[in-house]
């Protein structure tokens, strides 16, 4: 990941419980491709 923020990023910084993200490949469909994942835990 070069970017460690963005629009939707800044969204899941604030609402996630934990979260991150690692690039799956040079190029994937001719473009630069991330996989980001989150947790969110309810709480009751």
């Amino acid at each position: 990941m070069d970017a460690d923020g963005g629009r939707g990023l800044l969204l899941v910084r604030l609402c996630a419980d934990d979260w991150g993200g690692h690039a799956i490949g040079d190029e994937l469909f001719g473009v630069p491709a991330k996989v980001i994942w989150f947790e969110l835990v309810p709480e009751w």
